[in-house]
C-alpha cells in the first residue's frame, strides 16, 4: 500500500480537537432553501482550518498545513470570501481561493502578528514588534503586502475599521490610548482614563458615532464604549467575552454564557449565550457560533429567535481540485475529522440533514435523500445536541 493512503487509514481514528465554528467571514445568498436570504455562511472560520461552502450547500475542508500549520490562525476575507489573509505566530499567508492555496507573505519575522481586518479592496494587518514596542500596519491584496504605517508612538493591541474607512488603533503609550489612521501619517493620540488601568485593549466594533472595545486585566474582560467627547465603562464584564455585534437597534454582548443587550432602558440580560463561540454582525444581520453549527439571531426583545445557517454535518473532505502534492491535506483531514466520525461519512447539504455513508471514499460526494429544512426556535435557551452524538447520528432522520 503507498505510504500516504497507509498513514491516512491509520490516523483517521486518532485523536484530535472536535471541530468548532469560531467565525464567519463572508456571507452568500445561495445555500439550504429554508436558510433566510443572504444568511449562508460562504466561508467560516474553525479550530481545525477553513471550511468553503461548495455551492450545493455542503462544505469543503481548508487545510492548515496550507498556511504553515496554524489550525487557529487570524483570518479575514473579502465579502465575497475568496481573497483571505490568514496570520499566525510565525508569520502571514494570502489565499486567492477560499483558502484552497496560499502563498507566504514577505513579512519580517520579527512582526509578530495581531489583529485582522477588511477595509474596502484589501485586507488589513496589524503587527507589533516585541523587541522595540514598536506598531505596524500593512495592506494586503492579490498576495501582495505594502508597509502603510510603523510607529513608535504606541504598542498597540487592536484595530477596527468603521463604516467611514477609518482605522482605530488601542492599545499603550504611558497609559491606554486611542488613535485614528486616514491614511499617512497616524492622528493624535487620546489618552483613555480607565480605573482598573487595562493591560490590553482590543477595538471590536466601530460604528458611525464611536467604538466599543474590550479593555482587559488579568482574566477579566470589561467592555467600554468610547464616543467623540466621552468614555463610557459599561459595567459589564467577564472572562470570556463574545461580541458586541448589532441585534436590531441594538448592541449585544455574550458574557460567560449570557446574552446582555442595550436598550432604552440600558444594559439588561436577553437571555442564555450557553455554550457559544462566537458573536459577530454579517451584512444581514447579527449571529453566533456554538460549537458545532453557526446560527442567525433575529430580535425579539428577550432571547433572540435563532435559525441554524450551518452545521458541521454539512462539512465533508479537502476539495480534491485543490492540490495537495505532498499529501498533508489528506493527513490533516484523517486527523480532524477522523475522531469526529466524518471522514467516513459524507456530508448533509443542509444545517439539520444526516450525513450518508458513500459508496466510495470520496467524502466530497453529498450523501443521498438531504433535502431538509433548517431548524430555529423562539424564545428559549438554546437546544444544543452534543457534539460527538450528533456527528455519529450518521442516519438521523430529517
Amino acid at each position: 500500500m503507498p505510504l500516504i493512503p497507509a498513514l491516512v487509514l491509520g490516523l483517521a481514528h486518532a485523536h484530535g480537537p472536535a471541530p468548532a465554528a469560531l467565525g464567519v467571514l463572508a456571507w452568500e445568498d445561495a445555500g439550504c432553501e429554508a436558510v433566510p436570504a443572504g444568511r449562508t455562511p460562504a466561508l467560516v472560520r474553525s479550530n481545525i482550518g477553513l471550511l468553503a461552502h461548495a455551492g450545493d450547500g455542503t462544505y469543503t475542508y481548508g487545510c492548515p498545513s496550507r498556511w504553515g500549520d496554524t489550525e487557529q490562525a487570524l483570518a479575514v476575507a473579502d465579502p465575497r470570501g475568496q481573497q483571505v489573509l490568514l496570520a499566525g505566530s510565525v508569520g502571514a499567508w494570502w489565499s486567492p481561493d477560499a483558502g484552497c492555496t496560499a502563498v507566504a507573505l514577505d513579512l519580517p519575522r520579527e512582526d509578530v502578528p495581531l489583529d485582522l481586518a477588511w477595509a474596502g479592496d484589501r485586507a488589513l494587518l496589524l503587527t507589533r514588534r516585541f523587541d522595540d514596542g514598536s506598531t505596524a500596519l500593512w495592506g494586503a491584496r492579490d498576495g501582495g503586502l505594502e508597509l502603510l504605517l510603523r510607529t513608535d508612538a504606541l504598542a498597540a493591541d487592536g484595530l477596527a475599521v468603521g463604516p467611514d474607512g477609518r482605522v482605530w488603533l488601542a492599545g499603550e503609550a504611558e497609559g491606554p490610548v486611542l488613535a485614528i489612521w486616514e491614511g499617512g501619517a497616524l492622528g493624535s493620540l487620546r489618552p483613555l482614563l480607565l480605573d482598573p488601568v487595562p493591560e490590553r485593549l482590543r477595538p471590536r466594533l466601530a460604528d458611525a458615532d464611536g467604538l466599543w472595545l474590550v479593555a482587559g486585566v488579568g482574566t477579566r474582560q470589561e467592555l467600554v464604549r468610547v464616543e467623540e467627547d466621552a468614555v463610557l465603562p459599561t459595567g459589564l464584564g467577564g472572562t470570556v467575552l463574545l461580541g458586541p455585534a448589532r441585534l436590531g437597534g441594538e448592541a449585544a454582548v455574550a458574557i460567560d454564557g449570557r446574552l446582555w443587550g442595550e436598550g432604552a432602558e440600558g444594559w439588561t440580560e436577553r437571555g442564555s449565550a450557553e455554550g457559544w463561540t462566537c458573536l459577530g454582525t454579517g451584512p444581514a444581520g447579527a449571529y453566533a457560533c456554538a460549537l458545532d453549527r453557526v446560527f442567525a439571531l433575529e430580535p425579539t426583545g428577550g432571547q433572540p429567535r435563532v435559525t441554524t445557517v450551518f452545521s458541521l454535518v454539512q462539512l465533508g473532505g479537502p476539495d480534491p481540485s485543490c492540490p495537495d502534492p505532498q499529501g498533508s491535506c489528506a493527513l490533516e483531514w484523517a486527523h480532524f475529522g477522523g475522531e469526529s466520525g466524518l471522514v467516513d461519512t459524507s456530508p448533509a447539504t443542509c444545517p439539520d440533514g444526516r450525513r450518508g455513508t458513500p459508496d466510495t471514499g470520496d467524502t466530497g460526494a453529498p450523501g443521498p435523500g438531504e433535502s431538509c429544512g433548517c431548524a430555529s426556535s423562539g424564545g428559549g435557551a438554546l437546544a444544543l445536541l452534543p457534539l460527538a452524538g450528533l456527528l455519529r447520528r450518521r442516519r438521523r432522520a430529517c
